[in-house]
């Protein structure tokens, strides 16, 4: 239990103040943008909190009075990543502003988790754990960061 919720402390702390802002080039191109789409993510919003209400999780992390973490066993999701994607982590977050579900999963060298708000919202993030390139979709409104990490370049 305690190491899921460390796990999600490190992977928002990695997301949130890891990235290098002294880049000079932080311009999202086309192509980038690709990698991040929300597109199908737009399309399973619905059908993915159906089937959390659903799901009974299999853990369950009190962070205190008003938010929980609710964790589920990935392999119910895989129709929501792409074939070939190793699934992390499925987690639902409550708490008194906003419901949140996150799906986490790995693609070839690739990191990427998606969040989905259940005001609509989604944000896309993407980690390319060779280049340091992180992407970032944040429900239109698209990042570009460096992130120096130890995998990098390695195979």
């Amino acid at each position: 239990m305690r190491k899921q919720l460390i796990n999600l402390v490190l992977v928002m702390l990695i997301l949130l103040s890891a990235c290098d802002e002294k880049s000079n080039n932080n311009e999202v191109s086309e192509e980038e943008k690709l990698l991040v789409t929300l597109t199908t993510e737009t399309k399973h919003l619905e059908e993915l909190y159906q089937l959390v209400s659903e799901l009974k999780p299999i853990e369950i992390l009190n962070i205190n009075e008003t938010e929980n973490i609710e964790i589920y066993d990935g392999k119910e999701f895989d129709k929501f990543v792409p074939n070939g994607s190793w699934i992390t982590e499925v987690s639902k977050t409550d708490n008194t502003n906003n419901e949140l579900i996150t799906i986490d999963y790995r693609l070839n060298n690739q990191r990427i988790i998606v969040e989905y708000f259940e005001d609509g919202m989604l944000r896309k993030y993407n980690l390319n754990r060779e280049t340091g390139i992180l992407l970032v979709n944040d429900n239109g409104d698209y990042q570009k960061d460096y992130f120096e990490h130890l995998d990098r370049g390695e195979k």
